[in-house]
């Protein structure tokens, strides 16, 4: 599922799947969520959050300026 909105003085555009999701502690970090997703978006100006747990999908939010 994907939806994009705008959202106070930005806009916000989350991403969220149904699959067998991760445990997020347990991601090692390096390029992967904290390089690729939330260091990117904090670089622009934005912030980023990732849901995700073993059998219950997974939802990125990523809230960027104009």
């Amino acid at each position: 599922v994907l939806r994009a909105a705008g959202s106070g003085d930005g806009v916000e555009l989350v991403v969220r799947d149904h699959g067998s999701g991760f445990n997020p502690t347990q991601h090692p970090p390096g390029f992967g969520l904290s390089e690729s997703i939330i260091a990117r978006a904090a670089e622009s100006g934005g912030r980023a959050t990732i849901w995700s747990a073993p059998g219950r999908g997974t939802r990125v939010t990523v809230w960027v300026l104009p």
